[in-house]
């Protein structure tokens, strides 16, 4: 056979072979086509699925805390500062107690006006009562009932009383925590106060949806919590404030309310 009948039927395969070079060339290699798939969740846009989408922030945004809290202020509150209200309440605890005027220890009393004297202020604190087990990997219990909204103060006076509801202070450890490189801090939580009657309500729970995300995937930390108080006696208004994660909420008694308790 002649060379030029071969050079003849091997001409047509050099087009095939000389497109296959070109997609070689063109194709990626398996692993830029991998950094090709991760880097759109690593620079801050969140994939639409696969596990990449539970380890974006939320929203494809470059931190994962949220903006400062806004001052708030709520339905019933008094004008003026929370410093202003402070000055108001009277101090000292609420009238003394007095029996039915019908016994002699009743005449006793009105006759020397010992139903006008003021006993010290009376205080409840809801906090932990043991701690327990300690580990580095996990927080103080104290801690977890921040988060729970069970850690509180409640400090009645003649004519007002005086809560302190402690908010949670640190971000609980996790994987995701440590892949979006979060301090510990926690970001102020954001809150509703309300007065119904003589029940202080206080809700209150994180902002933003990757806060929100870190608190399904972490052990005792619920996204929001409620917090309600039962008052002894009837009450007004109230002024609030924020301050180095404690709620602070002065609450007026009704006028009256600061006179006497019956016994009978």
């Amino acid at each position: 056979m002649s060379n030029d009948i071969i050079s003849e039927r091997q001409s047509p395969t050099e087009p095939a072979k000389a497109a296959a070079d070109a997609n070689a060339v063109a194709s990626p290699a398996p692993d830029a086509e991998a950094a090709a798939a991760a880097q759109p969740w690593a620079v801050g846009v969140a994939p639409e699925r696969g596990p990449a989408m539970m380890t974006a922030i939320p929203g494809g945004g470059h931190s994962a805390l949220p903006g400062p809290l806004e001052e708030k202020r709520f339905a019933g509150e008094t004008e003026g500062d929370f410093e202003d209200a402070l000055r108001m309440v009277e101090a000292g605890g609420p009238a003394g107690r007095r029996r039915s005027h019908r016994s002699i220890w009743g005449s006793l009393v009105r006759l020397v006006r010992l139903d006008r004297l003021r006993g010290p202020a009376t205080r409840q604190d809801r906090h932990v009562a043991f701690d327990g087990f300690r580990n580095p990997m996990h927080d103080e219990k104290i801690e977890r009932d921040r988060r729970y909204g069970t850690v509180y103060t409640l400090v009645e006076h003649a004519n007002a009383y005086l809560v302190s509801i402690e908010m949670p202070r640190r971000i609980p450890a996790s994987s995701l925590k440590e892949l979006w490189k979060l301090p510990d801090e926690m970001p102020d939580y954001d809150y509703t106060v309300t007065l119904h009657g003589n029940v202080l309500a206080v809700r209150a729970g994180v902002r933003g949806d990757a806060m929100r995300r870190l608190s399904y995937i972490s052990a005792s930390f619920p996204s929001d919590f409620l917090t309600r108080i039962e008052l002894d006696q009837p009450v007004t208004s109230f002024k609030h404030r924020l301050r180095d994660k404690v709620l602070e909420i002065v609450i007026f008694k009704a006028a009256g309310s600061a006179t006497v308790s019956r016994v009978a």
